[in-house]
């Protein structure tokens, strides 16, 4: 019968067809979930590095604070549900205080070419506890940051900003 085997042969790239997009489907939702995903810069704390609106792909694969360093940006949820895109500075352990415009983490000074900071500007010492970070804006006139909120639980993060995709003129690795 040689009508058959074609029909066999439809049903069975349908079948193959439909496992693979299964599998597209899967793996994407997994990598999206838990590997890497999109945010959106949400004010002007970033600036000059990263504007209002610009788009992050944001890496998610990591367990604790120690994979994460001094200077990376990250973006956490915060306790009213909104996204925040800062620097981490400080780390579990570490005492950080803010000195005539200058970072102090345990007592000695740290280079940020990044920050763009008042001259006066102060902050009493503070400890940051275990299993939180402590992260400031680049934009250190915009407090919506850890003088704010306090340390930040290490479970409010979301993952690490690692190549702003848009507008075209702002792509680069973060």
């Amino acid at each position: 019968m040689w009508y058959v085997k074609p029909l066999k042969d439809k049903a069975k790239f349908i079948a193959e067809l439909l496992e693979i997009m299964l599998f597209v489907f899967a793996f994407s939702w997994f990598a999206q979930h838990y590997v890497l995903g999109f945010a959106a810069v949400k004010g002007d704390g970033m600036l000059p590095l990263l504007g209002k609106n610009n788009q992050v792909f944001v890496m998610k694969l990591f367990k604790n604070a120690s994979a994460l360093s001094r200077g990376d940006i990250v973006i956490f949820t915060d306790k009213n549900n909104n996204d925040n895109t800062v620097r981490l500075i400080g780390l579990p352990g570490e005492k950080v205080e803010i000195k005539n415009g200058l970072t102090f983490i345990n007592g000695k000074p740290i280079y940020e070419p990044y920050a763009h900071t008042p001259l006066t500007y102060e902050m009493a010492p503070v400890i940051v506890p275990k299993n939180n970070i402590f992260v400031l804006n680049d934009n250190r006139s915009d407090q919506k940051d850890s003088r704010e909120y306090g340390s930040v639980p290490f479970e409010w993060l979301k993952g690490r900003a690692v190549f702003c995709y848009w507008p075209w003129t702002k792509i680069q690795v973060l």
